[in-house]
């Protein structure tokens, strides 16, 4: 064997090492990719999860604030009512008062008329 063939079996198995190196370089670079996209796919079915109960405390959210306006709403019509009760209550204890003031003029108007009437004959 020459140098020259010694010289080209060093490099051919160089080659082949390189070679060798590379695919498994190769193969450790698509277990990555396999590995990395198993993880993209579990990512994007959380994220689809976390989606669909985002979508879920959305329609809750709108459902509560549509319960709280109509709450509101049936509060304000009961402190209207409340509000016309009160001047209703307010007119009846005024026309009370009233009826009482007239009340003791009438008696005593009649205190009146009974002394005045006492002293008339005929």
């Amino acid at each position: 064997m020459s140098p020259r063939d010694i010289s080209i079996g060093v490099r051919l198995i160089a080659g082949v090492g390189v070679v060798l190196t590379t695919m498994v370089i190769i193969e450790l670079s698509v277990d990555n990719v396999r590995s990395a996209g198993a993880g993209v796919k579990q990512s994007c079915g959380t994220i689809g999860s976390i989606r669909a109960r985002t979508g879920e405390m959305i329609r809750l959210i709108v459902t509560v604030s549509s319960d709280t306006s109509s709450q509101l709403a049936a509060a304000s019509d009961i402190s209207t009512s409340i509000s016309q009760i009160s001047v209703v209550i307010l007119n009846a204890s005024t026309s009370s008062e009233e009826m009482v003031c007239s009340a003791k003029n009438l008696a005593d108007g009649a205190d009146n008329l009974k002394t005045l009437t006492a002293n008339f004959s005929l």
